[in-house]
């Protein structure tokens, strides 16, 4: 008995690369659908003209991410060097739409600084609550 299969194959493409501008101010996100607000603030080189005689260059961006549902905020960096990265992998990575908006819509989804302090505020707010209901030891 003679029976069809199909093989699938998938090829990695690699596009050529595109020069892209990075903010060089901070900027303020909100991401519906997953409710989180993001204050993203790029952070420069101070060792370029010193040791290398370059100009200064933003070598990561400083993250601080709130979820105002959970009462939960994180802080942390990633590095430039990471962007081809994290934009390679596509919707898997959980940075790959703050990257995205970013460095290619820097003006979309955006907030002012007050909007994001408030979703921080009120998230400081209710992790306080939190603490004050658990018990002394």
């Amino acid at each position: 008995m003679k029976y069809k299969v199909q093989k699938e194959e998938y090829k990695k493409v690699i596009s050529d690369p595109i020069e892209i501008d990075i903010p060089e101010i901070p900027r303020y996100y909100w991401h519906n659908g997953i409710r989180r607000a993001y204050c993203v603030v790029p952070e420069w080189t101070s060792w370029n003209r010193e040791q290398y005689g370059k100009e200064e260059e933003i070598w990561q961006i400083k993250v601080v991410e709130v979820d105002p549902t959970d009462a939960v905020i994180k802080a942390y960096t990633i590095r430039v060097s990471e962007f081809t990265t994290i934009l390679s992998r596509s919707n898997s990575n959980s940075n790959y739409r703050l990257v995205e908006n970013y460095l290619f819509r820097p003006d979309e989804e955006t907030r002012t600084r007050e909007q994001f302090m408030a979703d921080y505020t009120a998230t400081l707010e209710k992790i306080g609550e939190h603490l004050s209901t658990f018990p002394t030891l």
